[in-house]
C-alpha cells in the first residue's frame, strides 16, 4: 500500500523490519519475498543498482520453490528496472515471462502489470527515429501494439476494480496517443488523425490523474496504517515470546 501510494521510503522501513523478523525465523521465502519488495523500493526512489540486486538475491529462492506468482512478479520490477535503463528489448523480454506465468494461471492483476511493462518497452521501441527526408517520426506499428497492451491491462484492471492497475494503463495510454499524433504530424495531411490523438492523450491524462489524486495517501490514513502495524508487531513478539 506504501508503495502504490507513493511512499517508498516508508515502504522500505516497514520491510526492512519485517526482513529481520524472517531472517531470524528462518523462512526462507518470505526473506526473498521481502527481498522483492525493497527491490520496488529502491525502483521507486531511482536507485536502479540496489533494485537490481535485491532481485538477484530473491529469485534463486522463488525457482527452486516453484513460487510461479513471485517469479511474475520479479519478472515484471526486472523489465521495470530494463526500461529505466533504456533497455526496451531486456524490458519486452521480461514482459514475456511474467505473461507467460501470469495469463495462464489467471493472475489478473499481475497480467495488467505485465501488459503495461510491454505496453511501456514497444513504447520505448518506437522512440523517434530520422526518415528518408530527414525529418523525425516513430514507427507506428509498435505504437499500435503499445496501445492494445494499455488497452487490455485497462480492462483487466477495471474489471478486477485494480485501481493501481487502471491508473498505469491510462498513463501509458497518454504517452502512446501522443506519440502517434508525433508520428502521423511528421507527414502533410494527417490533421484530423493528430487532432484525434491528442484529444485522447489528453482523456486518458485527465482520467490518469483525476485516478491518482484519490489513491493518494493523507498524512491521518499513514498514521493509521503505521499504528496499526506497531500494534501488529506488539502482538507478534508476545506470542513469539509465549511460544518459547
Amino acid at each position: 500500500m506504501l508503495l502504490r501510494a507513493g511512499h517508498p521510503a516508508l515502504a522500505a522501513q516497514q520491510t526492512t523490519a519485517n526482513l529481520r523478523i524472517c531472517e531470524a525465523n528462518g523462512w526462507n521465502e518470505d526473506v526473498a519475498r521481502c527481498h522483492l519488495l525493497l527491490a520496488s523500493s529502491a525502483l521507486a526512489g531511482g536507485r536502479l543498482d540496489d533494485a537490481e540486486a535485491e532481485t538477484i538475491l530473491a529469485e534463486p529462492v522463488f525457482h527452486s520453490g516453484q513460487m510461479l506468482r513471485e517469479l511474475a512478479q520479479l519478472n515484471v520490477i526486472a523489465g521495470q528496472v530494463a526500461l529505466a535503463r533504456g533497455q526496451a528489448d531486456e524490458g519486452v523480454r521480461r514482459a514475456t515471462g511474467a505473461l507467460a506465468l501470469a495469463q495462464p494461471r489467471g493472475m489478473r492483476l499481475i497480467h495488467n502489470d505485465a501488459l503495461v511493462l510491454r505496453g511501456q518497452a514497444r513504447l520505448l521501441e518506437a522512440s523517434p527515429r530520422g526518415d528518408a527526408k530527414g525529418g523525425a517520426c516513430a514507427p507506428t506499428g509498435p505504437l499500435f501494439r503499445a496501445l492494445d497492451d494499455a488497452e487490455e491491462g485497462w480492462r483487466i484492471a477495471r474489471e478486477c476494480g485494480y485501481r493501481w492497475g487502471e491508473r498505469g494503463a491510462l498513463f501509458l495510454q497518454a504517452g502512446i496517443h501522443i506519440a502517434l499524433s508525433v508520428a502521423y504530424g511528421a507527414v502533410d495531411g494527417n490533421e484530423g488523425i493528430v487532432t484525434r490523438h491528442r484529444a485522447d492523450a489528453q482523456r486518458a491524462r485527465q482520467e490518469a490523474e483525476a485516478l491518482a489524486a484519490r489513491l493518494r495517501l493523507t498524512e491521518d490514513e499513514l498514521a493509521e496504517a503505521d499504528a496499526r502495524a506497531a500494534e501488529c508487531l506488539v502482538e507478534w513478539n508476545a506470542k513469539a515470546a509465549a511460544d518459547r
